[in-house]
C-alpha cells in the first residue's frame, strides 16, 4: 500500500487545479491594478486641489503684500515667485513651500518654453511666471492641465479675469 500512495503522490496536478490557480492569481491582479489606478486618480485629484488652492492663495496674498505674485509652471511642478521691485525682477517667493514637485506619474501643461528665434533651440528659462496675480486683484487667465501619464484622465484649473479660479474634470 504505500508503494500505492508514493505512485499517487508522483503523479503531479490535475489540469483543473492548474487552472484555478491561474483564475485566483488572475483577478488579485486585477483588483491590485484597479486599485492602483484608482489611487493614481485620487492622487490626480488631490494635487489638483492642492494647485488651485495654492493659485486662490497667492490672489489674495498679492493683494495683502500689495505686490505681484506669480506661478511658474516647470517640467514637474510649479514654483511660486514674487515681483522684486527693488531689483526690478521676479524671485523665488520666501516661502518654505515656494517650488512645489508633482508626482512622477503627473504631468502638467502647458510647459512653458522659450525658443531662441536665431538658434531654434530651447534656452533655460529665466524666473519669468506663466501666471501672473496683481495687487489690485487681476490676474492674467490661464488654462492648466493636470493628467495622469499614459492614462485619459484630466483635471484642468482656469482662471479667468472676474471669475473664481476653478477645478473642471475633463
Amino acid at each position: 500500500m504505500s508503494v500505492l500512495l508514493s505512485v499517487q503522490d508522483a503523479r503531479g496536478f490535475t489540469l483543473i487545479e492548474v487552472l484555478l490557480v491561474t483564475v485566483i492569481v488572475a483577478v488579485l491582479a486585477g483588483v491590485a491594478m484597479t486599485s492602483l489606478g484608482d489611487r493614481q486618480l485620487q492622487s490626480l485629484r488631490v494635487e489638483g486641489q492642492r494647485l488651485q488652492t495654492t493659485l486662490l492663495w497667492l490672489k489674495e496674498e498679492s493683494v495683502f503684500q500689495q505686490t505681484a505674485l506669480g506661478i511658474k509652471v516647470l517640467e514637474q511642478g510649479y514654483q511660486q515667485l514674487a515681483w522684486q521691485p527693488a531689483i526690478n525682477q521676479w524671485a523665488v517667493y520666501q516661502d518654505r513651500n515656494a517650488t512645489y514637485k508633482l508626482p512622477s506619474y503627473i504631468d502638467i501643461k502647458p510647459q512653458p518654453q522659450n525658443i531662441n528665434q536665431q538658434t531654434g533651440r530651447q534656452e533655460e528659462q529665466s524666473l519669468t511666471p506663466s501666471i501672473i496675480f496683481y495687487p489690485d486683484r487681476d490676474y492674467t487667465n490661464f488654462e492648466l492641465i493636470l493628467s495622469i501619464r499614459d492614462r485619459n484622465h484630466q483635471l484642468l484649473i482656469r482662471g479667468r479675469r472676474f471669475k473664481e479660479i476653478e477645478l473642471v474634470s475633463m
